[in-house]
């Protein structure tokens, strides 16, 4: 699958982390790293193998590690961040469909912020599921990179949709992977 994307200014192994296919066919990629000095990180809307560049801007310190589809055609970013002193903790960033492409910085809105005491760690994955109308199933997932002071961690999550991303007439599951 060629995406057109360049790439090449992103350092190995700390490049594209995350994508999610848009309702059109379109693809969002998001790079990890490559921050700029206003916190934006590239991204990329590919469509037919042509890629416009843009920029995301994540919450402070956080990089996103994947995205999934809503079933109205919103996308939420799962971001991580990783301290030696703070520890670990995500955010889930929602972004409205209508606002991908329309401007050179794309930013969304906080719906979950995730921390010790809970069970949190590397989160790196994320789907998911339509239960209802007004009903979805969040699976995130960790990564213990082999490590054994890292855990591998499934965490699932209902949420409640927004009212603009209820009754949607699309994509009755909405998985992306």
């Amino acid at each position: 699958l060629d995406l057109g994307l360049d790439y090449r200014q992103l350092p190995d192994n700390n490049g594209l982390e995350a994508i999610v296919q848009l309702e059109d066919g379109a693809f969002v990629v998001f790079a990890e790293n490559g921050r700029s000095v206003q916190g934006t990180l590239p991204m990329w809307v590919s469509r037919n193998g042509v890629a416009e560049a843009y920029r995301f801007l994540p919450p402070r310190n956080y990089s996103p590690t994947d995205a999934a589809r809503l079933p109205c055609g919103d996308i939420v970013v799962l971001t991580r961040r990783y301290s030696a002193f703070e520890g670990v903790s995500a955010k889930l960033i929602l972004i409205e469909a209508s606002k991908i492409g329309t401007s050179a910085i794309l930013s969304g809105r906080e719906i979950a912020y995730l921390e010790a005491p809970l069970p949190i760690d590397n989160m790196e994955a994320l789907d998911i599921i339509t239960l209802s109308d007004d009903k979805v199933r969040l699976f995130m997932m960790s990564d213990d990179n082999f490590n054994p002071v890292q855990d591998t961690l499934l965490l699932v999550f209902d949420w409640v949709l927004p009212e603009t991303c209820r009754n949607s007439s699309q994509t009755k599951y909405a998985t992306t992977h």
